[in-house]
């Protein structure tokens, strides 16, 4: 079965999860090519029906079409980095990928040149925004990233795991620290700040705040990963303060 720009987009819609017809057929230009090729890709095993009334998932052809695009492509200019990027639904989010994966590169091959000023991705939108979706693209892009060792739910977190924690050892007059180890990687992602604890925010600002090390206890604390956020809006004030954003390649939804 041919697949075009409008399939791939549909496919890569359902990859993050169950959508209702209704959702599918509007990616497409108008609704009558929408309901022609949801027809098409539930007759082909593309897409299959969940339990849930009109709602569908990847069925096993599309799941496997999705896997033969989801190795890592050679180089940046690799036509499957390319395609990949093109099938996200907007050129606001292909914007956002282009230039975070060229932050990622950037931070890498001039880490020893700059100190501070290194930026933060940030996504806020509501759900089904493609943000997750972003996060683990980035994983599948770059080689050597892994999406449950370079993505962390936030909602889920403790302070503890991220930043620095300082500790004194049994008979040790002075205090040690123990490093996260998100500093050592090279991406780190983080999703849903707005649920976040507010000591686990501020354990984030270690990542965000835009330097290449600080110091804690004596100690060098050297921050390698570049850093990428994914959040629903806030409802009552501002999701991130405006020195974060200010620093941020930020798309808001």
């Amino acid at each position: 079965m041919r697949i075009d720009a409008i399939d791939e987009k549909m496919l890569f819609f359902l990859k993050k999860g169950p959508a209702k017809r209704r959702e599918l057929e509007a990616l497409a230009p108008n609704k009558r090519i929408g309901k022609r090729r949801v027809e098409k890709f539930i007759k082909n095993q593309f897409i299959t029906p969940t339990k849930q009334w009109g709602e569908y998932e990847l069925g096993p052809n599309g799941k496997a079409y999705l896997n033969s695009l989801s190795s890592p492509p050679s180089s940046f200019k690799d036509p499957k980095l390319i395609k990949l990027i093109d099938m996200l639904s907007t050129e606001a989010h292909r914007a956002w990928m282009r230039l975070t994966l060229s932050g990622i590169v950037a931070k890498q091959l001039l880490f020893n040149d700059f100190d501070s000023n290194w930026p933060t991705s940030i996504i806020i939108g509501a759900t089904k925004a493609l943000k997750t979706v972003s996060l683990e693209l980035i994983c599948s892009l770059i080689k050597g990233l892994d999406i449950v060792r370079n993505l962390f739910p936030l909602y889920s977190g403790t302070p503890g795991e991220l930043g620095v924690r300082r500790y004194k050892a049994k008979g040790q007059p002075d205090f040690e620290i123990s490093k996260s180890r998100f500093l050592r990687e090279i991406f780190a992602g983080f999703q849903e700040w707005k649920e976040a604890d507010p000591k686990l925010k501020r354990k984030i600002l270690l990542f965000i705040e835009g330097k290449k090390e600080t110091e804690v206890e004596g100690k060098k604390v050297i921050n390698h990963a570049y850093t990428a956020i994914v959040t629903n809006p806030e409802t009552k004030r501002p999701t991130f303060a405006d020195f974060i954003i200010r620093r941020s390649i930020v798309l808001n939804t």
